[in-house]
């Protein structure tokens, strides 16, 4: 709602407003321990695949630096080996545009949601490119949906976690 009224005050009346790198932001916020961790020069690599395409967030310390999106979703890396090698590309590229962007800090942990099934293949390659573990997270885990609820969500090919994370912040 912020965003919408910043926007409104300058005059623009937006039609949409995607909600993947906030929302992403937002939702890594509710699936933290409540205790805060120490803070690390390291970063986090938040990727949530949808059926579509891939939103990557970047963070430091739990807050947001930059986020990058690749047109390639689930349905394409399940069927396509090409793209599969492409979103690998993209994804062990990422260090090297956070360096031409000027963020200092390496990757330390990645964390994978979304449409992950079937993907365990492709997040062993990305961690064995970045040198860390890329854990995979259920988006809806940390909000306790009801059964009937992740069962349309699990149908659905779609990922759920920007959406849960704007609707919990």
């Amino acid at each position: 709602e912020g965003v919408l009224g910043v926007l409104k005050t300058k005059g623009v009346q937006p039609e949409w407003i995607g909600v993947s790198a906030e929302g992403l932001e937002a939702w890594w916020a509710k699936s933290l321990p409540a205790e805060p961790s120490a803070p690390s020069q390291e970063l986090t690599a938040l990727i949530d695949v949808d059926g579509a395409s891939t939103d990557c967030a970047i963070l430091s310390n739990d807050r947001l630096l930059f986020s990058h999106s690749i047109a390639i979703g689930h349905e394409q890396l399940k069927t396509s080996d090409q793209a599969a090698l492409r979103w690998i590309g993209e994804l062990v590229r990422l260090p090297r545009i956070l360096l031409h962007e000027d963020i200092k800090g390496r990757i330390g942990r990645g964390v994978m949601t979304g449409v992950t099934q079937g993907l365990e293949t492709l997040v062993e390659q990305l961690a064995s490119q970045w040198g860390v573990t890329v854990e995979t997270k259920d988006a809806l885990a940390a909000f306790v949906p009801s059964p009937s609820v992740q069962s349309v969500a699990q149908a659905s090919r779609a990922s759920f976690a920007a959406l849960a994370g704007v609707l919990a912040s």
